[in-house]
């Protein structure tokens, strides 16, 4: 059966975008870090926020139909990376803690659902105003 693409433009289709999306979501969960890293928590969260938005956007743009799934995309890694950059710089002693990763889950959910819904309105608005309808 062959492999139906939705862009020409992409040679694997969405496989890419998702990729993208979830690598550029890990990475924007640290923009803070580098950008004001002596902010306050809510200075941090707003930088996150405006981050998600405008990987939302992005995507939207790339790909506006069923812009919920790069709110998805955007989230896949961030758990996991947020887990990694936590462990630094890990030691043989310390190791990687596996059992930390279902308790920072459980810690930042609320902060992982409002990153989502910074990404999902940001992928609806730009979908929104770049589809022909």
């Amino acid at each position: 059966m062959p492999v139906r693409r939705r862009h020409d433009w992409l040679p694997a289709g969405d496989a890419v975008l998702w990729l993208i999306g979830a690598l550029a979501g890990a990475v924007a969960v640290h923009t803070p870090d580098f950008v004001v890293p002596l902010g306050s928590a809510w200075v941090r969260l707003l930088v996150q926020c405006g981050a998600f938005f405008s990987l939302g956007c992005v995507l939207g743009v790339l790909a506006p139909s069923r812009p919920w799934r790069w709110a998805v995309a955007a989230m896949l890694l961030v758990p996991v990376s947020e887990w990694l950059w936590r462990l630094q710089p890990v030691t043989p002693q310390h190791g990687l803690d596996v059992e930390q990763l279902p308790r920072l889950i459980q810690e930042h959910a609320g902060r992982y659902l409002t990153l989502g819904m910074a990404a999902l309105i940001g992928a609806v608005l730009s979908g929104a105003v770049t589809s022909p309808r």
